[in-house]
């Protein structure tokens, strides 16, 4: 997340400073959050950067938008004091919608506990209450400061897990069942046993 540039594309720290002086006439932090900066950048100018600089001809074309956000950036909390307002209030909605869906996925998973697998609902300790809402508020404040692909990911891995709570349910219950008549089995051959 930090060197998409490195990692992603395989640029090294000649290519990046020959990168950075191209396209904003300076050199740029290589070990910092200057590559998240410009990720975006390099994909727009991709051209530009290969005519100028032959060897990066095999540069692969990342691009670092999604559905015309783009996602190299870092949201700002007070997205209205923004320059572009509405691309900082969509950056903005990715870490409130993951939060929100964290604390969705944990309500789901502790509801089917309760109905499927049969555990009481106030069997919860409070380490579990306070994790509820700590753990959303941590990713909360983690993806504020860390690019919104972070966000994204943990989006969607909220929605795979709610998805694969809700598929595993009739697994479960089949599960379940079969504990049940096994355990009745044994509790009537032991009844039989003890009457010989």
């Amino acid at each position: 997340i930090r060197k998409p540039l490195e990692y992603l594309m395989g640029i090294n720290q000649d290519q990046f400073n020959a990168i950075t002086n191209l396209l904003n006439g300076t050199v740029m932090d290589y070990e910092g959050n200057g590559q998240l900066a410009i990720a975006q950048d390099v994909f727009l100018n991709h051209d530009k950067i290969v005519a100028a600089i032959p060897e990066l001809s095999n540069m692969p074309v990342i691009d670092f938008s999604f559905l015309g956000i783009n996602l190299s950036q870092t949201p700002h909390f007070l997205f209205w004091q923004q320059e572009n307002v509405g691309q900082a209030f969509a950056l903005w909605l990715i870490p409130i919608i993951s939060a929100a869906l964290g604390v969705v996925s944990m309500l789901v998973t502790n509801h089917i506990n309760a109905n499927v697998l049969h555990t009481r609902k106030n069997t919860m300790d409070q380490s579990m209450k306070a994790s509820m809402v700590i753990m959303p508020l941590f990713s909360l404040w983690i993806c504020f400061t860390l690019p919104a692909a972070l966000g994204v990911y943990w989006i969607g891995n909220s929605l795979f897990a709610m998805l694969s709570e809700f598929a595993n349910i009739p697994f479960l219950r089949s599960f379940l069942k079969k504990q049940a008549e096994e355990k009745e089995r044994r509790k009537k051959e032991a009844q039989e046993r003890a009457a010989q």
